[in-house]
């Protein structure tokens, strides 16, 4: 396999690992919304979705993989963080 698609496929998981502790630490008692939150992060998701159907080269498949990656981080970390509060 080639590196770049390595990358394009890796892109995601680095990213939402980075926008983990980010999210995690904004929680219900701090002030948080989680419905804004959430609406940002399927936004970001569906957007970086979109994007990445229509990219022409693999710089741009990469870049917004990453982008998907920062909504799959704020989905994930927001039922983490839901289901610890029930």
């Amino acid at each position: 396999m080639q590196p770049c698609v390595l990358l394009a496929a890796a892109g995601v998981y680095l990213i939402l690992a980075l926008r983990l502790p980010f999210v995690a630490a904004a929680r219900p008692g701090a002030g948080f919304y989680p419905v804004i939150v959430a609406v940002f992060a399927i936004a970001t998701f569906l957007l970086g979705s979109l994007l990445a159907g229509m990219s022409q080269t693999m710089t741009q498949l990469i870049v917004t993989r990453g982008i998907q990656g920062l909504g799959a981080g704020g989905l994930m970390t927001l039922a983490f963080t839901i289901i610890s509060d029930v």
